[in-house]
């Protein structure tokens, strides 16, 4: 897969939904909806599988970057 971005908005995305609905009523009502927790923290593993490509492709770019320097006769 070239493109990974798509792993940290669907993260962010659930977790606002769903965690913030959670939260709300379980702050509201008192009430534990365990579809909407699951859901939450479905969308909170999903985000930092986001940020650990995120990180990885940054950490790859940055090494390629540097052997490119590195392997240039001056």
């Amino acid at each position: 897969m070239k493109n990974h971005y798509w792993y940290f908005y669907i993260g962010l995305l659930l977790t606002t939904i769903f965690g913030g609905s959670f939260l709300i009523r379980l702050i509201r009502d008192g009430d534990f909806y365990i579809a909407e927790f699951i859901g939450g923290i479905v969308g909170i593993v999903i985000l930092l599988i986001g940020v650990f490509f995120k990180k990885r492709k940054f950490d790859d770019e940055k090494l390629n970057a540097i052997s490119y320097l590195t392997s240039v006769n001056l």
